[in-house]
């Protein structure tokens, strides 16, 4: 299995480590996201999760995404690790009031099996080893319904950071993952950033 990693965390608590820095920026962080055009990314997610549906964002940030989501009906729960983003997600939406866990991945939601129609998750996965993204694919697909659809966004390429672990896999690696975790792949594509250097790869996948 390739992969590589930037940013090495110098410590072997794999789940700790990118925490910190949203722990440390989150009122710079939350400013950023909530300031950022995303009007083509809220009509993909309004479309792949239409009002009525339940859905679930990991990694919710500033909960810009699960806002707009509730906003057009959407019955949204987001999941946060970092205690001080999740607090900065309280102020800018206090909508999202009753709807945000603050619990650090990976680990075992608190949610029965097939309790979500739909899953999403933008800009948090390349923050995790081979193993923690298993374990987040494998409590994914638990928790969606057959046939749900689980969304995510993760950097294929980006510079080098100091405070953030990234790791980058290939595509053949997100293949095989669905496939060991019970998921279809529906689509593919990647997108770019004109005034970053950073490249995404954005998944759709089907619980099978």
């Amino acid at each position: 299995m390739s992969s590589t990693l930037l940013s090495s965390p110098g410590s072997r608590d794999e789940g700790e480590f990118h925490l910190k820095y949203y722990e440390r920026f989150a009122k710079e962080l939350a400013k950023k996201y909530e300031r950022k055009k995303v009007t083509d990314l809220h009509r993909l997610l309004l479309f792949l999760f239409p009002p009525g549906t339940k859905v679930l964002e990991l990694g919710c940030g500033s909960g810009r995404d699960s806002a707009f989501l509730l906003q057009h009906g959407v019955e949204v729960t987001g999941v946060e690790g970092a205690k001080q983003m999740a607090e900065e997600a309280k102020k800018y939406h206090p909508e999202l009031s009753g709807r945000l866990l603050l619990q650090k991945l990976p680990s075992r939601l608190p949610f029965a099996g097939e309790s979500f129609d739909g899953v999403f998750s933008i800009a948090l996965l390349m923050h995790f080893s081979p193993c923690e993204v298993l374990a987040v694919f494998k409590e994914v697909e638990r928790v969606l319904v057959k046939k749900g659809k689980f969304f995510f966004s993760v950097s294929l390429e980006r510079p080098v950071e100091k405070e953030r672990r990234f790791y980058f896999y290939s595509l053949q690696n997100w293949w095989n993952w669905s496939k060991k975790c019970n998921f279809s792949p529906l689509s593919l594509w990647i997108s770019s950033e004109p005034s970053r250097p950073l490249v995404w790869g954005n998944f759709l996948w089907e619980k099978l």
